[in-house]
Formats: C-alpha cells, structure tokens, sequence
C-alpha cells in the first residue's frame, strides 16, 4: 500500500489479499492518507482476494469523505460482486461493469 502525492489525488495501492490479517495494516495505511485531506485514488486492480473487515474500513472512510473525494479505480470482479453482497457499492461509487 501507498501514496504516493502529487498536486492531484493521492493514490493510494491496495494490496493482493485483504482479509482479515491485512485489516489492521490497512487501517493504520488509509488513515495516513485521509489524514492528509484532499481526494483520494484508491487502486484496486492487485486485490485477488478481500473480504469484510476491509470493507468495514473502506466504508468507515467513505462516511467521513464529501461525495467523491475518495474513488476506486481498477476495480476487479471479486472486488464488485462482495461490495454488492455487502450493500456497499453505491457507498463506496462502485458500479457495475
């Protein structure tokens, strides 16, 4: 995970596995970059494999953001389809494909 800061949008890494030993790391990682303020570019197209507690956190994130000041690019299919299980995608701006 990282950021890597220009004049536009942080743009913050995910990892390939985000499940729930990767959750703490994840936390400690976005709130660093939040903390920051301004938008935020989270890329998603490494994650092979996710599962709630990091939607938790990213849903945590969206809740404290203005509308569009944290996106998701790269999204891949696992990522789509447990965001929609979770009721999720509209929250975090992810659509389908």
């Amino acid at each position: 995970m990282s950021d890597d800061r220009q004049d536009g949008p942080a743009e913050f890494l995910l990892p390939a596995v985000l499940d729930l030993t990767a959750a703490d790391a994840l936390k400690q990682n976005l709130l660093g970059v939040l903390t920051g303020g301004g938008a935020i570019t989270i890329d998603a197209g490494a994650v092979q494999r996710i599962t709630s507690p990091a939607f938790q956190i990213f849903a945590a994130a969206a809740k404290t953001r203005s509308e569009g000041d944290l996106r998701f690019i790269n999204v891949p299919e696992i990522f789509r389809e447990t965001a929609a299980t979770l009721g999720l995608s509209k929250l975090l701006g992810i659509t389908e494909t």
